[in-house]
């Protein structure tokens, strides 16, 4: 008879049997410690200095982690190349970091090392293998479009294949195309900073550096650093190294910065590891006292509008510049008290909930701006200076700025394309800018929306503001529940209007809901065509922004049944806004500042709010359209990248029809929509 096999609790009693996840979680957060990584940073650091040594050339570091690596005072600047820009099927070229500082460091010492890392298991990160690569090769077909060799993309072998290499280098004629018609750049003035076109070199702790300093005369060498040795397996087995230590500081550095670690590096490499927490805290508290007004930017190529931190704003915006916005939770006492009317509060947080009051606060600058004395110097400050203060300074370069960086009336027709060509202006003028996607989401839910300029945010003397929804009352009572009163209903033998039509959209009672029947045509099989049959209603309410007069929360709900045979239950959300004239106020032309009109907008997460334009509504005026009913006709136009939606609205006496047609690269359909009353 054999033995039974002997078991782990045979040897070792079982409530002292070991927990090997434990175990193992325990040595992981070992060796990930604070102090393994600083270790690790500051070997890898050794290495980076050691590859500009033999090449001779500067470092810049590609933010947020290349400033790890590099000593303070060898730095010379800083990139901004995201690695999403690298990843397979997604590869791009920023029209929004054109980091066009990189160009003139570049051209001042023929060539740069661009830094940076990435963690356990990559040879070296996309931005240095794919993104950087691209956007050498679209500037040398932009900068030398006559010289033949520039037009070539440089890949990396041993990380990008040839298939992949191929895919990017048929996308690069659409990325020059883009960059010409989007940015409206100063190519004869990008080209003066550089002389020879870009070519990437790239070095890794596995290549061999060359014992004299190389020459490069046909082109400027960008040489491509990442700066950590790579680790195939564990790092428990690598001594405490830790492959691209620096990545995502915010998880494991406890606000400890690249500035402060070099700045106290002996100090924090001998501090045992329960110590560091403590002392990084001190070193947090020191800098914090520090006073930091060095880092205003100005945007070009205005010389007087200014971008800085608050805390910059508080040290010496009250004797520097002219006038003052600030965008905080709260307004600057001492500003207030000293620039008095030349200084203008948004009331914005900070984060996505700043970048969301910033869509609402917005409206504030055109009565300020409009009203500043000439050749007035302007600061606009946030907490970081690099975001919500970004999405103002964009909104005024927009409006208010002609294209040589002059102060000019406002702007009419304002479009994305003209949009990027201002931000261009930002991310040149100050690259390490962040703008983030909430923020410029509001900045173009703003610009996009139709505005009340300065001479018709009130009434003339002596002409009677228009008794519609009183929103400034809706406003300064937000705890005042009464139910707003619908727009009242035209007579029914009044012409149609713009306001008549909006009132007879309403579907308080005794109104009844519209019903609704949707037809979708499909050019693609991927979105099949169906019918969409359901009602919706339009539910009065106070309007909730400036210049808006009335407004509807609009709700539809029904079913759908695809030609597939496919049914579903479908809902949706709108808003529709009206404006009224603003009275007695004309441009030039006699056109005027604040038309008529209806719009609507996205509903947000919670089902209320309006969150972004979606369409304005450009009317061609009334007419006949068989016998005697009367139409009203208007289209509109959505350009949400990379799909492209145009809108024609008819409504008549009986009802009203919405027809979208809608193009893209995986979209091709139309929806045509007929509105009846129940």
């Amino acid at each position: 008879m054999s033995a039974k096999p002997i078991q782990t609790s045979d040897l070792i009693f079982p409530i002292l049997s070991t927990d090997f996840s434990s175990t193992l979680s325990s040595l992981k957060r070992s060796t990930l410690s604070i102090s393994n990584r600083l270790r690790s940073i500051a070997s890898d650091a050794d290495f980076v200095c050691s590859v500009a040594d033999a090449y001779g050339l500067p470092l810049v570091a590609n933010e947020r982690c290349g400033s790890w690596y590099i000593p303070l005072e060898r730095k010379s600047a800083s990139a901004y190349f995201k690695s999403t820009d690298g990843h397979t099927g997604e590869w791009s070229f920023s029209l929004r970091r054109l980091n066009t500082q990189v160009l003139e460091a570049i051209g001042k010492t023929d060539g740069c090392v661009i830094v940076d890392s990435t963690r356990r298991g990559k040879r070296m990160p996309d931005a240095l293998s794919k993104t950087v690569p691209i956007w050498c090769a679209v500037w040398n077909r932009l900068l030398f479009p006559d010289v033949t060799a520039a037009q070539e993309l440089h890949t990396p072998p041993q990380s990008v294949s040839r298939s992949e290499h191929s895919q990017i280098e048929y996308r690069l004629d659409n990325f020059v195309k883009q960059a010409r018609q989007d940015l409206n750049l100063d190519l004869p003035e990008l080209r003066s900073r550089i002389s020879k076109p870009l070519r990437p070199l790239w070095v890794t702790q596995e290549s061999g550096l060359p014992e004299d300093q190389p020459s490069f005369p046909d082109f400027h060498p960008v040489v491509l650093c990442t700066s950590s040795r790579r680790v195939p397996g564990g790092e428990a087995s690598e001594g405490g190294y830790i492959q691209g230590a620096g990545d995502d500081s915010e998880g494991w550095a406890r606000g400890l910065t690249a500035p402060s670690f070099w700045e106290n590096k002996s100090r924090l490499l001998e501090t045992q590891e329960g110590d560091l927490p403590e002392l990084i805290a001190e070193l947090l508290a020191s800098s914090g006292s520090k006073s930091n007004t060095a880092n205003t930017v100005l945007i070009k190529p205005t010389d007087w509008l200014f971008v800085c931190p608050l805390e910059t704003l508080h040290g010496v915006a009250v004797d520097e510049y002219d006038t003052v916005i600030s965008c905080a939770d709260k307004p600057d006492g001492r500003l207030l008290e000293v620039k008095k009317s030349k200084y203008l509060h948004l009331n914005c947080g900070t984060g996505k909930l700043g970048s969301r009051d910033l869509r609402s606060e917005l409206v504030k600058i055109e009565t300020f701006v409009q009203t500043l004395p000439p050749s007035s110097t302007l600061a606009v400050g946030c907490q970081t200076g690099k975001d919500i203060s970004i999405g103002v300074v964009l909104a005024i370069l927009c409006l208010y700025v002609n294209d040589s960086g002059k102060f000019t009336s406002p702007k009419g027709s304002i479009d994305k394309n003209f949009i990027r060509q201002r931000l261009s202006w930002i991310m040149t003028s100050f690259p390490a800018a962040s703008p983030s996607r909430a923020t410029l989401q509001s900045v173009n839910a703003f610009l996009f929306s139709p505005r009340t300029h300065a001479p018709s945010l009130a009434p003339k003397p002596n002409i009677p503001a228009p008794a519609a929804t009183d929103t400034s009352s809706a406003l300064a009572n937000p705890h005042d529940t009464t139910k707003p009163k619908p727009p009242s209903k035209p007579q029914d033998q009044s012409p149609m209007t713009l306001e008549s039509i909006f009132n007879s959209l309403s579907t308080s009672p005794p109104s009844t809901p519209w019903k609704l029947t949707r037809k979708l045509t499909s050019a693609l099989p991927t979105m099949p065509s169906g019918t969409f049959n359901g009602h919706a209603t339009f539910t009065p309410r106070a309007a909730t922004a400036t210049p808006f007069t009335a407004e509807y929360l609009y709700s539809e709900e029904g079913t759908l049944q695809t030609d597939t045979g496919l049914v579903m239950i479908a809902q949706r959300k709108y808003i529709w806004r009206y404006r009224r004239a603003a009275a007695g106020n004309a441009d030039d032309d006699g056109s005027s500042v604040a038309r008529e009109g209806i719009s609507v907008w996205f509903a947000g997460e919670d089902g209320e709010s309006a969150n972004g334009l979606f369409v304005e509504m450009e009317f061609a005026g009334d007419g006949e359209a068989g016998g005697k009913e009367k139409t009203m006709c208007a289209k509109g136009h959505h350009w949400c990248e990379p799909d492209d939606y145009k809108a024609r609205f008819e409504f008549r006496e009986d009802g009203f029809k919405v027809v979208y047609v809608v193009r893209g690269p995986k979209k091709d359909y139309v929806s045509s929509t007929e509105y009846s009353r129940t």
